[in-house]
Parts: C-alpha cells; structure tokens; sequence
C-alpha cells in the first residue's frame, strides 16, 4: 500500500520560499477550488455560468480532485501544476507542501496503470524527474497507487474489496 509521503531523507527543513527560487507554484488548492475545477461539474462547458475558455488551466479529472481532497483532510497545502522557471516544460499535477515538516513533493497522477504507462507520460515523468533531482521530489502515481489509497475506483478494485 502508497504512503502519503511527503519529502524523502529529509536533509534539511525548507520553508515555501525555498521552492519559490526554482518553481511557480500554481494556484492554491482548497475545497472550493477542487469543486469548482472537478471536469464533472462542469456541464456543457460551464460551471455556475462561467465559460471553461474563461479558464486556462486543466480541469481536475475525479481521480485527481479525490487525490486532492485527501491530501487537504491532511492537513497539507496543495499548488496545482507548479511550474519550473527554467530548464523544464513539463509540468506536475500538484506541488504539496507540509508546513509541519518545512518539506515538500512534486506530483503527477495518472489514470494509467504502471505497465500501460504511455510514451507521452514516461517523457513527462523523465523531465520532472531530471529537473528536480537536487530541488524537490518528484512523485509519480499510478493508477495502482491511487487504488490504495481510495481515490480511484474500478469496477476490478471494487469486486476485489468484496
């Protein structure tokens, strides 16, 4: 079963402000946020009245607003898809960041099972990878991970909970 980590051999505490000198954190994620950005509330292109093309992020898909509400209920701060300033195009789902423990982790959650992982995918988790080898963790679940941990269900984790 995934823990929810966040750092790895913790060296030293970091403040946000360390992360800040190398990334763009992206919006802060709360639970109003994570409703109004679910892709399944918004219907034909709009949430309460609002036009997605007003909107230029990435809608969450279910898996990944369960994701995040769970990292909330624990008491952890979330940034959606946090950016490098330099040297890397790809960009993570969530930076999360644990006050208590002045540490912090980059993910990228993905549908896809570990073994039908895409080209695509692997290219971004080699670019997250490689850009923040000495900056921050990077993190990469899959749809194994997000079973485990109760935020991604199949009709398969289903019948096997039975």
């Amino acid at each position: 079963m995934v823990e929810l980590v966040v750092g790895i051999e913790k060296e030293e505490e970091k403040n946000i402000e360390y992360y800040l000198e190398f990334l763009h954190l992206g919006d802060a994620v709360d639970e109003e946020y994570i409703e109004r950005y679910r892709k399944s509330n918004w219907k034909n292109g709009t949430f309460n009245g609002e036009e997605k093309g007003k909107y230029n992020g990435n809608l969450m898909d279910d898996y990944e607003a369960n994701y995040a509400l769970k990292l909330l209920s624990l008491g952890l701060c979330l940034f959606r898809e946090p950016k490098f300033k330099e040297g890397c195009n790809s960009r993570a789902d969530f930076f999360v960041y644990s006050e208590e423990l002045k540490d912090g982790v980059l993910v990228e959650i993905t549908s896809l099972p570990r073994k039908h992982n895409s080209e695509s995918k692997s290219r971004q988790h080699d670019n997250l990878s490689k850009s923040s080898d000495t900056k921050v963790p990077f993190i990469p679940l899959f749809k194994e991970d997000l079973e485990d941990m109760g935020v991604f269900f199949t009709l398969e984790a289903i019948d096997s909970q039975e």
